[in-house]
């Protein structure tokens, strides 16, 4: 008798510390809850995006992955992506290859040559 209520205790002292089935579910279920959310704040950002490209009438230069690189560059920057659209929009209306005949500036920011240099050797 002693060595059953011994085995009992040993065994419920084990269920007690065993992660539980419906544990596993939760986490599991948080897990997708935070990439769903995850997901829908960056589907919002790029509807923003799209919307404030085209008024800016340069959606068709930005590709969903442009796009996505954009966000990434300002939030690395602390910054708002529709300040980096701005300046884009400004510098070059959108267009890689455009140099400014002037001041020799490229790119869709328009660096000089100078500074695109210093920045090269960074």
């Amino acid at each position: 008798m002693k060595k059953y209520i011994i085995l009992f205790l040993v065994l419920l002292t084990n269920l007690a510390y065993a992660p539980t089935l419906t544990d596993d579910i939760k986490q599991q279920a948080n897990r997708e809850t935070k990439e769903r959310i995850h997901q829908l704040i960056e589907q919002e950002r790029d509807n923003n995006d799209i919307i404030f490209l085209t008024k800016l009438n340069m959606l068709s230069r930005f590709s969903f992955e442009d796009r996505v690189k954009a966000r990434c560059i300002s939030d690395s920057l602390r910054i708002n992506p529709k300040w980096l659209y701005q300046i884009i929009s400004i510098e070059s209306r959108g267009v890689t290859t455009a140099i400014n005949p002037l001041s020799g500036a490229s790119g869709l920011i328009g660096f000089l040559p100078s500074t695109a240099l210093k920045l090269v050797l960074i």
